[in-house]
């Protein structure tokens, strides 16, 4: 054991009012006299450095400490572990199974910064079995988690029930750089069902970590600040062999706010990529999901409210924004949205064969629904899809809920217009083709979407559009597009009801190519 002294000791020796209370930190290394390879001698060492107020616990590369599938404990703030050995058949658990006694208040509910830093380490099961967990953090906050390995943990790092929480009573732990290989999952968070609060983790920073798991990646109920970022998510894959019924989403989060997930790699999901329920101020950008829901139709990313709910629209709140994903073969949707959700923004994705079948085993035929690129229920609410491009060849997108539209966004097809009225019920894409054998005069466009925008073209010169109520036309005239394609009048929907006058959409030029 190396003894370090920090400043102030020094000078207390210098001056000679050395105190028998005061104690200097510590280093110890596993495997030096008194502090054994094993549970008892790991627990001994944190001991140490609790009595010293903190300190540095070392496992040499050569070293194994072999806990015969039991517990040791970092119970004190400033411990900090780290070497390339491996604990082995062991739980870590950070913090006390209770807050501590608050002078201020009386009551139990205190919690500490523990500032404790886990680095460089290994844990490891022989087996993977349930209830095997590689570290557990509980009532502690402040701490690093950083280029260790966990292998064969049902949970890697967990963060337990615990029915009489306080608000987040594990917050502002940063887990980057890790290597997690075949757990259950990396990181479990479980509120109880009987906790009195809503929200049980926060802060949490999940970065730059490789993660091969086979239930799911990320799990967590009752989270408030959580940034996953930079890291790529395996699951076992579709080939026979290795057919999973297991494996569920990459990342599931119920009760959640204030969430980023920004830059993953997320495959083989074998239900839904990224699941959200009851989620409020969450941006998800910039990932690449690839072959979602391969034992269960799925989509890349799905947000919900609680099942059952019956909240009628305007709804909640949600303060969302899906952007800059690249999606690619999910079994079901590209983007989904369910009912009773509200305020989503979904803007320059790329989605490509939403029910495509090529990685699907599941027994629902995917014949049996739409498959949409990007989809809101009829009752969500001011949901908004700008600039997202699919490349499946049936699949629309549909955004059907109130308060909600589509524009530019392009459906790798346009609607071909044969007959008058013009009829845009179910379509929300942005490039309509009107042919006609004679010549026909438009006086009428139903079924379109507020904020809709349509560029209308042909290929002949037949289609002459009349200014009235239900279509305003600059100038006030009626306007005849040029054949050939050679011109596009742009048109968008300002009114799915018209006027007082009128029933219908009420469609207004925005502008003319010729």
């Amino acid at each position: 054991m190396k003894l370090v002294c920090r400043p102030l000791l020094v000078l207390c020796l210098i001056i000679g009012l050395f105190a028998s209370s005061a104690h200097a930190a510590v280093e110890i290394y596993i495997g030096d006299p008194g502090y054994p390879a094993t549970a008892v001698g790991l627990n001994t060492a944190f001991q140490a450095c609790a009595y010293y107020g903190g300190g540095v616990v070392v496992v040499p590369g050569d070293t194994i400490v072999e806990g015969s599938y039991g517990y040791v404990s970092i119970t004190a703030p400033g411990i900090h572990l780290k070497g390339s050995g491996t604990l082995r058949n062991l739980t870590l658990t950070i913090g006390k199974p209770t807050p501590e006694l608050n002078p201020a208040t009386g009551l139990y509910d205190k919690i500490l910064q523990y500032n404790t830093v886990i680095e460089g380490v290994t844990f490891s099961y022989d087996s993977l079995q349930a209830g095997r967990k590689g570290i557990v953090i509980q009532n502690a906050r402040s701490g690093i988690i950083t280029n260790s390995s966990f292998i064969n943990c049902d949970y890697a790092i967990s963060v337990p029930p615990n029915e009489n929480p306080i608000f987040q009573h594990v917050n502002q732990f940063q887990i980057s750089n890790n290597r997690f290989v075949d757990c259950n999952y990396a990181l479990r968070i479980d509120r109880h069902s009987g906790a009195t609060v809503t929200k049980v983790a926060g802060d949490t920073h999940f970065i730059n970590n490789k993660v091969v798991c086979k239930i799911g990646h990320i799990y967590g109920v009752g989270v408030d600040g959580l940034v996953v970022s930079g890291n790529s998510f395996f699951f076992p894959g579709w080939y026979p062999p290795a057919q999973s019924q297991t494996k569920a989403s990459n990342i599931y989060l119920d009760t959640c706010t204030f969430i980023v997930i920004t830059g993953n790699n997320l495959f083989e999901a074998g239900t839904d990529a990224i699941y959200l329920q009851r989620f409020e101020n969450v941006t998800i950008t910039g990932n690449n999901i690839a072959w979602p829901g391969q034992r269960i139709p799925g989509s890349a990313i799905k947000m919900v409210r609680a099942s059952g709910t019956t909240t009628p629209p305007p709804n909640e709140i949600n303060m969302s924004a899906i952007s800059g994903n690249n999606i690619m073969w999910p079994s079901e949707h590209g983007i989904s949205i369910g009912d009773n959700c509200g305020y989503v923004s979904v803007t320059g994705n790329q989605i490509r064969e939403p029910g495509n079948a090529l990685r699907y085993y599941g027994t629902v035929p995917l014949s049996s629904s739409t498959h949409y690129a990007v989809y809101s229920g009829i009752a969500s609410s001011n949901v908004t899809a700008t600039g997202n491009m699919n490349s499946g060849l049936t699949s629309p997108i549909g955004v059907f809920g109130v308060s909600s539209w589509v524009a530019q966004s392009n459906q790798n097809e346009s609607l071909a217009i044969i007959a008058v009225p013009v009829d845009l019920t179910g379509f929300f894409g942005s490039t309509a083709a009107v042919t006609f054998a004679v010549p026909t005069t438009i006086t009428t466009i139903v079924g379109g979407k507020p904020g809709q925008i349509v560029a209308f073209g042909t290929l002949n010169s037949n289609a002459t559009f009349h200014h009235s109520g239900y279509i305003r036309l600059k100038g006030n005239v009626d306007t005849t597009l040029p054949a050939g394609g050679l011109g596009t009048l742009y048109l968008k929907c300002v009114s799915s009801a018209g006027n007082s006058a009128i029933t219908g959409s009420l469609w207004v030029e925005v502008s003319r190519s010729y």
